[in-house]
């Protein structure tokens, strides 16, 4: 697996977390939550997320999994892209912390 790393000069998540293989992936389901998070991507976010763009990523991916992920493989590839989804933003958190700025947010 490719490490995820921050990008000094942008401040955006670098590694395997792709914003648009998300967008794609979220294109299977008919959730609205779906449906928006891929709108944003697509139009607002593009491929390299930075803090605040992967904030809204996690918090609508835990939205839809919160209302309709009843636990079966259907769901297993919204859970993956909520946790790959998690860990860009800490990476990307945590080195600003490291930078001596304050993160976008706790959770």
């Amino acid at each position: 697996m490719i490490p995820m790393s921050k990008n000094a000069d942008t401040g955006r998540a670098e590694g395997p977390f792709s914003a648009k293989v998300l967008a794609a992936r979220l294109g299977r389901y008919g959730f609205t939550e779906c449906s928006m998070l891929r709108a944003f991507i697509l139009c607002i976010c593009g491929d390299t997320p930075g803090p605040p763009e992967l904030g809204y990523i996690r918090l609508k991916l835990r939205e839809c999994l919160s209302r309709h992920d009843d636990g079966s493989a259907w769901f297993t590839d919204l859970r993956d892209a909520e946790m790959r989804a998690s860990t860009a933003y800490c990476i990307v958190a945590n080195v600003q912390n490291a930078d001596g700025r304050e993160a976008e947010a706790k959770n």
